[in-house]
């Protein structure tokens, strides 16, 4: 809206009466799991007793180390199994701020 304005395509910026209007949700960052519980976190997920895909995905995240997002929006064709690669397409990475 300021690139608007500064750019003469509008008048006044209306975002503006929003101040104060809307609250900033306040994030809560939770600690690393300490590694001594790592038996018992795999023994719970060994235990679930929901969706068997939401146990799988779980697992396979754990050894992968990548966003959830990443591997709910997975595709078979960005798996290479016989090179044991998998190729995320950049167009999905977060943009960083």
């Amino acid at each position: 809206m300021r690139y608007a304005v500064q750019s003469g395509i509008i008048r006044y910026n209306p975002a503006l009466d929003m101040a104060g209007a809307l609250t900033t949700v306040k994030r809560q960052h939770r600690p690393a799991l300490n590694l001594s519980r790592l038996p018992e976190l795999l023994s719970r997920i060994d235990g679930y007793k929901g969706q068997p895909v939401t146990r799988l995905a779980v697992m396979l995240n754990l050894l992968v180390f990548i966003r959830s997002s990443e591997l709910r929006y997975a595709r078979w064709s960005e798996i290479d199994i016989d090179n044991a690669m998998w190729t995320i397409p950049a167009e999905r990475e977060p943009l960083l701020a």
